[in-house]
């Protein structure tokens, strides 16, 4: 019994400390799959704050059509413009993020397949996000 306490949990006597396979990728994936969570959840946060500030926007431009001031209302959507810019180049990168770790790491079968759900996911929302700036673009436009 003490042979085994020693052999699993004492660092060896060369000074390696040696974790079992096993036990190592399931830290790995589990640390993987912490990290994920952690960026959905900030994506989560910055898209929620994102539609609060097109709501918020979209309110003073509807206050603002309402008042016919024009140059403000350019204005606004010019910075609209830029959010939806700024959200499109972060959606952009948590992407290539997201392959970037497909690539490099070995996954089991199931969590490639939520990181692939992911990255359907994103290019989802940033093909909404383009059409919406193609639209705001459209009528700045006009």
């Amino acid at each position: 019994m003490m042979g085994d306490f020693a052999r699993n949990v004492l660092p060896p006597k060369d000074g390696k400390i040696m974790i079992p396979a096993k036990k190592g990728v399931l830290l790995l994936l589990l640390l993987l799959l912490l990290l994920l969570l952690l960026l959905l959840l900030l994506l989560l946060l910055l898209l929620l704050l994102l539609l609060l500030l097109l709501l918020l926007l979209l309110l003073l431009l509807l206050l603002l059509l309402l008042l016919q001031l024009l140059l403000l209302l350019l204005l606004l959507l010019l910075l609209l413009l830029l959010l939806l810019l700024l959200l499109l180049l972060l959606l952009l990168l948590l992407l290539l993020l997201l392959l970037l770790l497909l690539l490099l790491l070995p996954l089991p079968p199931l969590l490639l397949l939520l990181l692939l759900l992911l990255i359907l996911l994103l290019l989802l929302l940033l093909s909404l996000l383009l059409l919406l700036l193609l639209l705001l673009l459209a009528f700045l436009a006009s």
